[in-house]
């Protein structure tokens, strides 16, 4: 959650642990573990989320998804996200049960 702030400037209180997986990269040490959160980004005027500013020598691209954007993407074949085995499909495909109210 640190990086995401040091990165793009995004506070994000109220956070929470909730998943982990042994790091698959190559460049993690022996026995790294990399942990999962989620988070809230808190709204600015009138209910919109803030602006990102992104390090563009730490991340490419950086943007808010709806629910309705990543469902729309997914079945025109527009975006795509982590396999299964992966700690970030869990945090995608909970986060829009919630959304959905499933």
């Amino acid at each position: 959650v640190d990086r995401l702030l040091l990165q793009s400037e995004l506070d994000v209180p109220g956070r929470a642990a909730c998943g982990d997986v042994a790091c698959p990269l190559l460049t993690c040490r022996q026995r790294s573990l990399m942990i999962a959160f989620t988070a809230r980004a808190m709204e600015v005027a009138d209910g919109k989320l803030p602006a990102i500013d992104v390090d563009e020598n730490e991340m490419d691209d950086v943007k808010w998804f709806s629910r309705e954007d990543i469902e729309s993407g997914l079945s025109a074949h527009k975006l795509s996200i982590p396999g299964r085995a992966a700690v970030a499909h869990s945090l995608i495909m909970d986060w829009m049960r919630r959304e959905r109210g499933d």
